[in-house]
């Protein structure tokens, strides 16, 4: 499988794309936007946010929790799986359903901050980058 950056889901060579989103945070929104501008289709968010989910069913894309996905992905197709700083478990199964690529994004830079609130803790820190 090869390794897809969000730059790559840009670019005009790339197909149109069946994406499942999993997050938490309003940085998964962002992310989704990038996705839906690009013309990639969100097939499916898993989340159990309020906000996101506000998000999600305003854009007409079906939510999910964490306990219903993997019964979900059986009957389905999904090309490109992200992550967006989502801090629970993820079963690997669901990589076995993944035509092209899962990307695992996180705001912090590695290895300092590879924890979920690393925003917070580079602001703590008076960190610059």
């Amino acid at each position: 499988m090869k390794l897809l950056t969000m730059e790559d889901t840009t670019k005009s060579t790339v197909q149109s794309l069946k994406c499942m989103v999993f997050g938490e945070e309003p940085l998964a929104i962002h992310c989704s936007e990038t996705l839906l501008q690009n013309g990639h289709e969100i097939i499916a968010f898993v989340t159990h946010s309020v906000i996101l989910k506000v998000w999600a069913k305003d854009h007409n894309i079906l939510i999910l929790t964490d306990l219903e996905y993997l019964q979900w992905i059986e009957n389905h197709t999904i090309d490109l799986v992200l992550l967006v700083t989502y801090p629970a478990y993820v079963s690997p199964n669901i990589f076995k359903k993944v035509q092209v690529a899962t990307i695992n994004f996180q705001d912090g830079s590695f290895p300092t901050n590879k924890n979920i609130n690393s925003t917070a803790w580079a602001i703590y820190n008076n960190e610059s980058e």
